[in-house]
């Protein structure tokens, strides 16, 4: 991916592994006034502060684990994707959308998302023991159920699919230079912030705001008062 190649975008699909901080990464995004908000409010990046201090910034609320979906679209249900298709298509700016890679390819075969051209995608790698948080996160959630990793696609194991060869062998409209991967064990912590600044850099051209950073801090601590340090 180069950001020539984003300038040209209209849609950016993140697609990740259950439980990996997809909506996060999107909410990140979003604070930056390339892309489009994830909801309407004429206050959204206070609003989206404001979300991460009250759900995040001051511990647990529950003994349930909160996820990031501050969004009209948590990922690609088909009736919000009928819903919201006017909104997305008149959009100005680069929408994000966020998928898990199975729920992703499904979507693009029964033509769901056929109206959402000029795609990018970022595809986040499968989560490995050298990062224990994101790790366990991904295997211990209600969403692991999902993406089991005995499950298989077709005739491939899901975990496959997050590696960009195979999953454009499942999606053969998309080219190798609109993909671009984000390594999730470095991502998912709150070292991984300065990765993903500089890797968006490289491959969009864009500097997230640095109100981001606060927001990643706040994030990654409240998924350590679940899962531990890692």
């Amino acid at each position: 991916m180069t950001p020539d190649i984003f300038k040209q975008s209209k849609n950016l699909f993140l697609i990740f592994p259950p439980g990996c901080g997809g909506n996060h990464l999107a909410n990140l995004l979003s604070m930056h006034p390339e892309f489009e908000p994830r909801f309407t409010n004429d206050q959204y990046y206070k609003s989206m502060e404001y979300k991460y201090k009250y759900y995040f910034g001051s511990g647990p609320q529950s003994d349930v684990d909160c996820t990031a979906h501050f969004c009209d679209l948590e990922n690609l249900q088909p009736e919000k994707l009928v819903e919201f298709k006017s909104k997305i298509i008149n959009s100005k700016k680069p929408y994000i959308f966020c998928s898990h890679a199975v729920e992703y390819i499904i979507r693009h075969n029964t033509r769901a998302i056929e109206p959402f051209t000029d795609r990018i995608i970022c595809l986040f790698t499968k989560p490995t023991v050298e990062n224990k948080l994101v790790n366990d996160r991904m295997r211990k959630g209600p969403w692991y159920n999902g993406e089991r990793d005995e499950h298989t696609y077709l005739d491939i194991s899901v975990s496959k699919l997050y590696e960009p060869d195979i999953f454009i062998q499942y999606h053969r409209t998309i080219k190798k230079d609109k993909i671009f991967t984000l390594d999730t064990d470095i991502f998912y912590s709150i070292e991984g912030y300065d990765y993903l600044v500089e890797h968006l850099k490289t491959n969009l051209g864009i500097e997230l705001p640095e109100v981001c950073r606060k927001m990643h801090t706040q994030y990654i601590n409240y998924a350590h008062e679940f899962y531990g340090e890692g």
